[in-house]
C-alpha cells in the first residue's frame, strides 16, 4: 500500500513540473505503480498534438516531421466542420519506473470514428498495438474491451513513445481527450456512461415504438382505404423509424454499426432525402394540393426533382470519396436553400382551403424545427451533462412526436369531417329518396293513366281491326262471288252466239248455198274459238276484241244478205296490241244496234266503231248506227228484239257493274239518239268510257 501511494506521489510531483514546453519538449508521464481502481489520469500536459487538414491519409513517417503543439483545451473541444474529415495526431511518452510490474492501462480518447495507437520501442520503428473507434472495433492486441477502450502495456523500467491517430468523418461524436484508466476504472466509467444514457434510451424506445405503431396503422389504412395520403405517411414514418434508430444507435452504441462509414452516410442521405420526398407527397395528398393549388404543385414537383438530384450527387460524392474533402460551404448553401424552400412551401400552404391545413402546417413546423435544431447541434458541437439533451437526434425525435400528434388530431378532425359529410350525404340521399318516391308515385299515377288510355286505344284498335278484318273477309267473299258471277256471265254469252249462228248456217244449207255456208262456217268457227278463249280471260287486248267484233259483224252481214256495212277506226296514238279491255264488252251493243236499229231499215244500214284515247288512263269507244232509232224500235215491239234485249243487254249491264265492283273502276256507258236535219230519228250512238 505504501508503494502504491509513493508511486502516485512521484507522478504528482513530476507532472506539474513537466507540463509546459514546445513541440519537442513534452516530458514523459512517469508511473511507478498500477493505476488507481477509479478515476483517470489526464495526459494532456504530456501530449503534443498536430491537426492534419490535408484531407488524405498520411503515413506516420511523413507526419512525425510536422510541428506538434501543446494539447490545449481549445484543441480538446474543437469539432470538425460538417461534410469534412478531421484528423488529429497525438504524441506522448510513458515511463514505467517500477522495477518489476508491467503498467497495464486503458487509453480513452473519446467516441470517434477511427482511433489507432502505435508505439516505438526502438526509435524510428513504430508498430500498431491497438485500434478502435465507432467503425473500427478492437484488434486482437490487448483485452477485448469495447470500441473505444484501447489497451496499453508498458514493461517495467521502460520508456516508450506513443503515436495516436484519431479521425472523425462528417461529425464528431465527442471531444478529443487523452486519458488513462485502469481496467476496473474504465469499466466503472463505461457503466456510469450507460447509466447516464438510460433516459435517452427510454426516450428513444418510446419514440421508436410510437413511430412504429403509427406507421403500421397508416400502412393498414392505406391498404384498406387505398388512400395515398396514408401510403405516403407510412413511407415517411418507415424512413423516420430507420433514421432515428441509426441516429440513436450512433449516440448510444446499441448495436454494431454498418461495415463502413461510407455505407452509413449513404444510407443516412437516402433516408433523409427519402423522408423529405415522402413527407412532401403526404402533404400534397392530404391537403389535395394538385387540385386546389395546381401551380404550387407544379413548383413542388420541380423542387422534389431537385432534391432527388441532390441526393444522387451526394451519393456520387460518397462513392468517389469527395464527401470527406471539405464541401462545407456547398452543403451549407444547399441546406439553407432546402430549408428556405420548405418554409416557403409551408407559407404558401396557408392559401390552401382544405380544413386540415392548420394541423398539417403546425405539424410540419414542429418537424422542421426539430430537423433544424438537430442539424445545428451536429454542426455547433453543443454539449450538456445530460445524454438526452446532448444527443442531436433527440430534437428530431421530439419534432416527430409533435408532428405525429398533429397528424393524430388531423385524423380525428378528418374522421369528424367525413362523418359530417357522410351525414350530409345521408340527408341528401334521404331527401333524394323521398323525392324519388314522390316522383315514382306521380310517375305511377301517370303510367296508370297512360296504361288505361293505351288499353282503351288498343281495344278500340282491336275493334277496328276486327271490323276491318270482317270487311276484308266480306270483300273477299264479294270478290270471289263477283269473279264467279263474271265467269258465269261470260259462259252465258256463248250459247247466244251459237244459237244465232247455227240458225244462219241452217238457212244457207236449206238454200243449197254451200259456198256461202262454208264461208260462214269458217268465220263462225274462228269466232267460236275467239269467244271461248276470251271467255277464260279477265282482260284481252283491244286488237283481239276488235277481231272478234269484225267476225261477228261479218257473220251478221252475211245473214242480212250484205245489206249491212261497217267500219272500224282506231286512233293512231293507240297501240291496239298493248291496250287491254274486258272481253266481249262491245259485241252486245253492236248486236243491239243491228237487231233494234238496222233490222227494220228497208235498205239496210251502216255501223261505225271508233276508238279514241282522250286521256292516259281512259279509252273511249263509240258505236254508231243509222237505224230507225230506239223510239221506233220500241213501238214495233219486236219479239225477237225484245228477247235479244232482255238477254244480251241485261247480261252486259250486269258485267259492267261487276267489273266496276271488282276492279274499283268507273266504266261508263252512255246511249244517245241521233236525228237528222228535219228532226227525224237517224240512228243511235253508244259511248263507252273504259279505264285502262
Amino acid at each position: 500500500m505504501r508503494g502504491f501511494w509513493f508511486g502516485w506521489l512521484l507522478v504528482a510531483l513530476v507532472l506539474p513540473g513537466l507540463g509546459g514546453g514546445n513541440a519537442t519538449a513534452q516530458p514523459p508521464a512517469v508511473f511507478s505503480a498500477a493505476l488507481p481502481p477509479s478515476g483517470f489520469i489526464d495526459l494532456h500536459p504530456n501530449v503534443g498534438v498536430f491537426e492534419d487538414s490535408s484531407g488524405r491519409s498520411r503515413p506516420l513517417a511523413e507526419v512525425r516531421r510536422e510541428s506538434f503543439v501543446a494539447f490545449e483545451s481549445q484543441n480538446r473541444l474543437s469539432k470538425p466542420k460538417v461534410n469534412s474529415l478531421k484528423v488529429l495526431w497525438f504524441r506522448f511518452r510513458l515511463r514505467n519506473v517500477h522495477p518489476s510490474d508491467t503498467l497495464r492501462a486503458v487509453l480513452y480518447t473519446g467516441r470517434h470514428t477511427f482511433v489507432t495507437v502505435m508505439e516505438e520501442i526502438q526509435p524510428g520503428r513504430p508498430r500498431q498495438t491497438a485500434s478502435g473507434g465507432y467503425w473500427a472495433g478492437n484488434q486482437p492486441n490487448g483485452p477485448a474491451l469495447d470500441r473505444y477502450g484501447l489497451p496499453l502495456a508498458l514493461p517495467p523500467g521502460q520508456t516508450r513513445l506513443y503515436w495516436v491517430r484519431g479521425s472523425d468523418y462528417f461529425r464528431s461524436f465527442d471531444r478529443f481527450r487523452v486519458e488513462l484508466y485502469s481496467l476496473p476504472a474504465y469499466q466503472l466509467f463505461m457503466a456510469e456512461k450507460t447509466r447516464q444514457a438510460t433516459p435517452a434510451l427510454i426516450f428513444f424506445s418510446a419514440v421508436l415504438g410510437s413511430v412504429l405503431f403509427v406507421s403500421l396503422f397508416s400502412l393498414a389504412q392505406a391498404l384498406l382505404t387505398r388512400d395515398r395520403a396514408y401510403a405516403w405517411y407510412a413511407a415517411y414514418l418507415a424512413g423516420t423509424l430507420l433514421w432515428l434508430w441509426r441516429s440513436a444507435d450512433m449516440s448510444l452504441d446499441l448495436t454494431p454499426p454498418l461495415p463502413n462509414p461510407k455505407l452509413f452516410f449513404a444510407l443516412t442521405l437516402v433516408l433523409g432525402y427519402g423522408i423529405q420526398l415522402a413527407y412532401l407527397h403526404f402533404l400534397g395528398s392530404l391537403l389535395q394540393v394538385p387540385r386546389q393549388q395546381p401551380r404550387l404543385w407544379r413548383w413542388l414537383r420541380g423542387y422534389l426533382g431537385f432534391v432527388t438530384l441532390l441526393m444522387l450527387v451526394s451519393l456520387a460524392e460518397i462513392a468517389v470519396g469527395g464527401f470527406w474533402r471539405g464541401g462545407f460551404l456547398f452543403y451549407t448553401v444547399v441546406s439553407v436553400l432546402n430549408y428556405g424552400a420548405l418554409l416557403l412551401f409551408l407559407g404558401l400552404l396557408f392559401r390552401n382551403r382544405h380544413p386540415l391545413r392548420h394541423y398539417a402546417i403546425t405539424g410540419s413546423l414542429f418537424l422542421l424545427a426539430g430537423v433544424i435544431t438537430t442539424v445545428y447541434l451536429n454542426r455547433s458541437g453543443f454539449q450538456t451533462s445530460s445524454s438526452l439533451t446532448r444527443t442531436p437526434s433527440t430534437y428530431f425525435a421530439l419534432g416527430t412526436l409533435l408532428e405525429m400528434l398533429c397528424f393524430s388530431l388531423a385524423l380525428g378532425r378528418r374522421s369528424f369531417l367525413h362523418e359530417a359529410e357522410k351525414q350530409a350525404v345521408q340527408r341528401q340521399l334521404i331527401g333524394q329518396l323521398e323525392e324519388n318516391q314522390r316522383l315514382q308515385q306521380s310517375h305511377t299515377v301517370e303510367l296508370e293513366r297512360q296504361l288505361e288510355a293505351r288499353t282503351e286505344e288498343v281495344l278500340e284498335q282491336a275493334h277496328r281491326l276486327e271490323a276491318q278484318h270482317l270487311r276484308q273477309v266480306e270483300q273477299g267473299f264479294e270478290q270471289k262471288l263477283a269473279e264467279t258471277e263474271m265467269t258465269a256471265l261470260r259462259a252465258q254469252m256463248n250459247p247466244h252466239f251459237i244459237f244465232n249462228c247455227l240458225n244462219s248456217i241452217k238457212l244457207y244449207t236449206l238454200e243449197n248455198d254451200s259456198a256461202t255456208a262454208s264461208e260462214f262456217l269458217t268465220k263462225f268457227s274462228r269466232l267460236i274459238r275467239l269467244v271461248l278463249e276470251n271467255s277464260r280471260s279477265e282482260r284481252v287486248t283491244l286488237a283481239t276484241e276488235l277481231d272478234a267484233l269484225r267476225l261477228y259483224i261479218e257473220l251478221e252481214a252475211m245473214r242480212f244478205k250484205n245489206k249491212l256495212t261497217y267500219s272500224v277506226t282506231v286512233a293512231e296514238a293507240i297501240d291496239a296490241q298493248y291496250v287491254e279491255i274486258p272481253p266481249l264488252l262491245l259485241q252486245p251493243y253492236v248486236e243491239n244496234a243491228i237487231w233494234h236499229g238496222l233490222m227494220h231499215r228497208p235498205g239496210g244500214g251502216q255501223i261505225h266503231v271508233g276508238v279514241e284515247q282522250p286521256g292516259e288512263d281512259c279509252l273511249r269507244i263509240t258505236i254508231t248506227d243509222n237505224g230507225i232509232g230506239r223510239t221506233a224500235a220500241g213501238a214495233l215491239k219486236s219479239k225477237s228484239a225484245t228477247r235479244h234485249k232482255s238477254f244480251g243487254m241485261q247480261v252486259t249491264g250486269e258485267r259492267i257493274g261487276l267489273i266496276n265492283q271488282l276492279y274499283r273502276s268507273q266504266t261508263q256507258v252512255k246511249i244517245y239518239d241521233l236525228v237528222d236535219a228535219e228532226g227525224q230519228p237517224a240512228g243511235t250512238e253508244v259511248i263507252l268510257q273504259i279505264p285502262v
